[in-house]
């Protein structure tokens, strides 16, 4: 199964990406607003779900892995299979989704593509004790500042810290420049 692929976009549609790595291209269904946000020609790292069925495999990439987790939480929702639950996470944001399901807004939900009153509360129902906060702010408005949340995180900061920080960054789209400033200011809050 593949888990993650580092590459360079070749091709995109409106819900897809070609990833070339290792000369070898892959075809990745994604979130609509992570392929408005990919360029041909840049490169990305993606989380990848391998689905695979009787007569197809099917790669279904994320930007993060609290994005793939939450694809993986739906696919366990009755009824929800890979691509439906690919057009809910393309129809609003990952941050308003998971309060829809904690404030349990049957009604916005419902809202959503393909998603009548019961499937709502099945939604509801399945996942309002499985999410956790993944509330993430401005970090998840492109994949490139998703990717330095993620890696700020993991170096053991806190998610209100590093949306604090994010803030106040002057985005040089430089990972290194960016993310040595999100630590300057990630350290003197630290410090004061």
């Amino acid at each position: 199964m593949i888990g993650f692929i580092k590459g360079t976009v070749i091709f995109k549609n409106i819900n897809s990406l070609l990833v070339e790595t290792g000369g070898v291209g892959y075809e990745l269904f994604v979130p609509k607003n992570l392929a408005g946000a990919c360029e041909k020609g840049r490169l990305v790292s993606l989380w990848v779900y391998t689905s695979l069925k009787q007569d197809s495999l099917e790669l279904y990439g994320f930007a993060g892995e609290k994005e793939k987790e939450l694809f993986l939480s739906l696919l366990k929702v009755k009824g929800i299979g890979p691509k439906m639950a690919l057009q809910i996470l393309s129809a609003c944001s990952l941050e308003n989704f998971v309060r829809m399901i904690k404030e349990e807004n049957i009604k916005a939900l419902s809202a959503l593509p393909k998603i009548g009153k019961k499937m709502a509360q099945q939604i509801v129902l399945s996942l309002k004790d499985q999410v956790s906060d993944v509330l993430i702010g401005s970090a998840h408005k492109s994949p490139y500042r998703e990717q330095l949340f993620y890696s700020l995180e993991k170096l053991g900061f806190q998610s209100s810290e590093i949306r604090e920080a994010m803030s106040k960054i002057k985005w040089e789209e430089d990972l290194k420049k960016d993310l040595q400033a999100a630590l300057a200011l990630l350290k003197s809050s630290v410090r004061a």
